[in-house]
């Protein structure tokens, strides 16, 4: 069945389907925002929703704590959701286009569906200690998992998956560093991701890598790249721009008890952080100044992305915002 097919099926019957819907998750209470642009979307989840994915401006994805993935097809206005791993949190999210995508998260959960998220295709690992962080693919048959082993004697020993074949299978790559988190992407370049202090540098679609430190050595919990800026951000108020892409890191002082953990670029000038003890904060210099995003102070973030009309941030309780790109 073709895409615009289904969607059809699904605008005709939208009414009757509507359903009641990073290392660290805090449970807190969420606010609303409706200055500066940001709106608060409805969506039947009343869990933590932990990562967000869209297609194009009117098809995504967003995933929780229950094990569900909820999608919609106008832009947030109406929601399905599909239970994929009931009572396991789904970390991450990543669609290589509007048919082929994939899930990852705790307990070694990995899913996938060709089939715009009808159906879902359990790929977890026989091995359920792992925590899945983010999934990546580069091109139609390269892409990343990372996490952490969760083992009891190192549990925060990074660990990581490769495929090649479009995600029918995933091996396990030699260790590389603790507390794997984020994956950024370098179209037709390079792939990024960070572990504990360090950034790793693949430039053949994951086969082989480099380190380096990150500036003095600190943790991040989120990484964006955008042209040749790039942004990383963590605990206690970490916050790093580059502008030669990643090679020369400048640190952004903010307070102490901010912790960062999702982070989006929508140009080489224009990008957004969120996080827990923090507003949603808005750079226009390429990550060099940053402001506060007024009417944002109580919405813990989790996850963001963009596409190419909206900037999406989803939370704790169910809730998630959006803002037009401007």
């Amino acid at each position: 069945m073709m895409l615009q097919d289904r969607r059809s099926k699904y605008n005709l019957k939208r009414a009757a389907l509507l359903v009641s819907l990073c290392w660290t998750i805090i449970l807190v209470t969420g606010g609303t925002a409706g200055a500066q642009g940001w709106q608060t979307v409805p969506i039947p989840a009343s869990e933590q929703l932990t990562a967000v994915f869209f297609v194009d401006s009117d098809t995504g994805y967003v995933a929780g704590s229950q094990g569900k993935i909820y999608r919609t097809f106008d832009q947030g206005q109406t929601w399905e959701s599909f239970p994929i791993s009931p009572g396991i949190t789904v970390e991450d999210l990543y669609f290589h286009n509007s048919d082929t995508g994939f899930a990852c998260g705790r307990r070694g959960t990995i899913f996938a569906t060709y089939d715009a998220g009808y159906n879902w295709i359990n790929k977890s690992l026989s091995d359920t200690l792992p925590w899945f962080f983010d999934i990546e693919m580069f091109d139609r048959d390269n892409g990343l998992i990372i996490g952490a082993t969760r083992e009891p004697d190192k549990p925060m020993n990074g660990i990581s998956l490769r495929t090649t074949d479009g995600g029918i299978s995933w091996s396990k790559m030699p260790p590389i560093g603790m507390g794997l988190s984020e994956i950024a992407t370098i179209p037709g370049k390079a792939a990024l991701f960070t572990s504990f202090g360090r950034i790793n540098e693949s430039r053949d679609n994951g086969k082989t890598w480099t380190t380096r430190v990150t500036h003095n050595g600190s943790p991040a919990r989120t990484l964006s790249i955008k042209g040749s800026t790039g942004l990383i951000a963590g605990p206690n108020g970490m916050i790093h721009y580059s502008k030669d892409t990643g090679n020369t890191w400048y640190v952004v002082e903010q307070p102490y008890d901010k912790v960062f953990i999702a982070s989006v670029l929508v140009s080489d000038q224009i990008g957004y952080l969120g996080g827990v003890n923090t507003p949603i904060m808005k750079t226009e210099d390429g990550g060099r100044t940053w402001t506060e995003e007024s009417g944002t102070k109580d919405f813990v973030v989790f996850d963001m992305c963009v596409t190419g009309q909206n900037v999406w941030a989803v939370g704790p309780q169910g809730k998630i915002m959006s803002k037009p790109v401007k």
